[in-house]
């Protein structure tokens, strides 16, 4: 398939924040829908949790909740300011030696 013909992806932003809270960002198009799954004990209670899950969804909602349509997955992180100072240096030192290296290069 051509770039030309293949379908552009539209971005979808999901924030999650330490309280609790979701927003999602996206153009008017998007139909989000944020949905909590019941938190259960055992394999069986994950089985009905997830059956729970879909039968609440709404259709058009319902079609699309199938593994292979996963886009994205991850875990919820608490992001301490002493993290975000930790990062900074560290792109801090990748950006110093970008400079470098193109430094040398030249």
């Amino acid at each position: 398939m051509s770039s030309a013909t293949r379908q552009q992806r539209t971005p979808v932003l999901v924030v999650l924040h330490a309280d609790g809270y979701v927003e999602t960002f996206g153009q008017r198009h998007i139909d989000a829908r944020i949905v909590t799954m019941p938190a259960m004990g055992t394999k069986e209670g994950e089985r009905v949790a997830d059956d729970y899950l879909e039968l609440t969804l709404l259709p058009r909602h319902r079609e699309i909740y199938f593994p292979g349509l996963i886009r994205a997955t991850g875990n919820v992180q608490t992001v301490t300011p002493g993290a975000m100072a930790h990062q900074n240096v560290c792109l801090s030192i990748v950006r110093t030696a970008d400079r470098l290296k193109a430094q040398v290069a030249q």
